[in-house]
């Protein structure tokens, strides 16, 4: 299997996108298609579940309601033996201080404040008797009302419950699917950067790929064919082979893209990257960065090929200097060349190219 290096460039850019938006939910390209593929079923679900947990909190408010309402009777229960009891010793008080009162005069008059404390706070017991019951189960009535009012709301409007709860997170799901339908032709992208890689991994281990290669130039390259100046390169993937480099350049286009005239041509594009692959290498080899076994004929070349790989649809016309492939035609046409260097020059190569 061929070896690889790094993420193609497509999905970096579309998960940096993605975060940059607040989506962190996905990690790979196989992550957003089951996330689309299953959108309505996770939407389903979200559904289900406040559904299911809707009924689940009724029943809960119904039991609690019934075990408080029984907690309150025995309270109000407690509350009104007690209060008898003590109405009844204040009656009894309230008698025995009735029968001093035609003792002597100084007894008399202590009785007869006592007797009208006494009968003052019988008064005030009997005349709150309702309220001092209904006190005693104050909190676990208070909590009663709740539940019933919150029972009430579930059973009497359970949609628009239903509704407020999923809201959150479907307007989320919502949202999640909205940024990706703008994201569409990068998502694309992705996709076919990473079908080329998993073609060229049927190679075998002699072939090194290199996915999102940059560069930048400074001062810029100067490309006198266009009269241009290169200050930077991306090549979607650089492909080192016993037979030479590849440039390989991925379009997920349909029909309709390639025949627009509003899109860049990926030929200017491959040729340009291939101009400033050519200056990097020469100029790595003079330098001495990039050493090539000594041939007794003389230096060596290595061969750089420019290949743009189309996923869906490929224009018929023929183009100099680069070659249009799909999918299907690619691992073919790389193993057509015979090789030209050996395995360490393969090896120093990826070293330098992983090392700029």
């Amino acid at each position: 299997m061929a070896q690889i290096h790094g993420q193609v460039e497509s999905l970096k850019r579309l998960l940096s996108e993605l975060t940059s938006r607040g989506i962190n939910r996905f990690n790979s390209i196989q992550d957003i298609q089951a996330f689309v593929d299953n959108f309505q079923n996770e939407r389903d679900q979200i559904v289900l579940y406040h559904e299911q947990q809707l009924e689940r909190e009724v029943e809960d408010l119904e039991v609690f309601i019934n075990e408080n309402k029984e907690i309150s009777d025995r309270i109000k229960k407690d509350a009104k033996y007690d209060l008898d009891h003590r109405i009844n010793n204040l009656k009894l008080l309230i008698a025995i201080t009735n029968n001093k009162v035609n003792s002597r005069f100084k007894k008399y008059i202590l009785s007869r404040i006592k007797l009208w404390f006494l009968q003052r706070k019988l008064e005030s017991l009997i005349e709150d008797y309702p309220k001092l019951i209904q006190l005693s189960a104050y909190k676990i009535d208070k909590q009663i009302d709740c539940d019933s009012n919150k029972l009430f709301d579930f059973t009497e409007n359970p949609q628009e419950v239903l509704n407020e709860r999923c809201r959150p997170e479907l307007n989320q799901l919502n949202y999640i699917k909205e940024v990706l339908q703008d994201f569409n032709t990068l998502i694309l992208g992705a996709k076919g950067e990473i079908q080329v890689v998993k073609e060229i991994e049927k190679l075998s281990d002699d072939f090194v790929l290199i996915n999102d290669f940059s560069v930048h130039f400074n001062p810029p390259l100067y490309r006198r064919s266009s009269n241009d100046r290169i200050y930077s390169i991306q090549i979607d993937h650089l492909l080192i082979s016993k037979a030479g480099i590849f440039i390989l350049e991925t379009k997920n286009w349909s029909k309709k893209s390639i025949e627009s005239l509003d899109l860049r041509s990926p030929v200017d594009q491959i040729r340009r990257s291939s101009y400033a692959l050519f200056r990097i290498i020469s100029n790595a080899i003079d330098g001495g960065e990039i050493r090539l076994n000594h041939h007794h004929w003389g230096d060596k070349n290595i061969q750089v090929r420019n290949i743009i790989v189309m996923i869906n649809e490929k224009p018929k016309e023929e183009f100099q200097f680069v070659k249009i492939k799909t999918l299907s035609e690619l691992n073919s046409y790389i193993s057509f060349f015979e090789d030209i260097l050996s395995e360490d020059e393969v090896r120093r190569l990826t070293n330098y190219f992983n090392a700029i």
